[in-house]
């Protein structure tokens, strides 16, 4: 595993406070100095990730959300030029729109299925935090 110098910054963009907590809860886990910020939708998403001081180094999104959804605050994102270099991952229970989705095509790095339970994403932020 890299050392890592600094704190890593996440990005959840996910409007369900239980699915924010179990997030939040999995990556306490990790036991790695990861700084956590919240958009409870994909309009405070574009809004945080428009000042100029805040840059995560990855990004988790939603689909279903109020205002502005996970796949158009992507296409959004996507606009922000120092953005396109984040890691973004598609983190949702929406598996209807799973093959729908050209990942590769917007820049999503994978679809992640929402796991039921905390001891199943665990391990999954950890691979994704090593790469990083």
């Amino acid at each position: 595993m890299k050392v890592m110098e600094k704190n890593l910054k996440c990005l959840l963009v996910d409007d369900d406070p239980d699915d924010q907590e179990l997030f939040r809860y999995a990556l306490n886990k990790l036991n790695m100095p990861i700084d956590l910020t919240i958009a409870d939708d994909g309009v405070y998403a574009i809004e945080k990730l428009s000042e100029p001081g805040f840059l995560p180094d990855v990004i988790f999104m939603d689909l279903n959300m109020p205002r502005l959804n996970g796949l158009e605050c992507i296409t959004e994102l996507k606009k922000i030029e120092r953005l396109n270099t984040v890691p973004t991952y598609i983190y949702s229970t929406a598996h209807e729109y799973q093959n729908d989705i050209d990942i590769k095509a917007m820049g999503i790095k994978a679809y992640l299925e929402k796991p039921s339970n905390v001891m199943e994403l665990v391990p999954v932020l950890l691979n994704i935090f090593k790469e990083i």
